[in-house]
């Protein structure tokens, strides 16, 4: 009974403040930032080639300073605006994968970012497949 009364209240509190778009892609409505995707496949790669992804973003505060993008794994690297923005403003986060080992890869980057004077973090990703019978050479 207990259990079924918070699941009730939590109901009831009114809707959460995340959109989710036909594709699957998600916003933060009140993040200050909304991004195009948050996760790319990237599919098959070769053992030793580097893949790059472009991440969208797109302004909601009145101002926005992404302050940080750190990543899990030192084959991962992030590129990230480093001026002010402002509403309205769009950009792009970019993210290097150098494909080091064979297997199914998941790597992160938090990002982190002060929107309207209040800090704020999202966590981008890019998985896939090293394929070790296809060697760089």
């Amino acid at each position: 009974m207990k259990s079924f009364a918070c699941l009730l209240l939590f109901l009831l509190s009114g809707p959460l403040p995340m959109t989710v778009s036909a594709d699957g892609s998600r916003g933060e409505t009140s993040s200050g930032i909304v991004w195009d995707r948050t996760s790319v496949d990237l599919g098959t790669v070769r053992l030793g080639d580097v893949r790059s992804v472009g991440l969208g973003l797109t302004v909601t505060a009145e101002t926005a300073v992404i302050v940080s993008a750190t990543t899990n794994c030192q084959c991962t690297q992030a590129a990230y605006p480093r001026k002010p923005l402002r509403r309205g403003d769009r950009e792009v986060v970019e993210i290097r994968y150098e494909a080091r080992e064979e297997g199914y890869f998941r790597k992160t980057v938090t990002v982190r970012y002060i929107a309207d004077g209040e800090s704020r973090s999202e966590v981008l990703s890019v998985s896939g497949h090293v394929d070790p019978d296809r060697k760089k050479n």
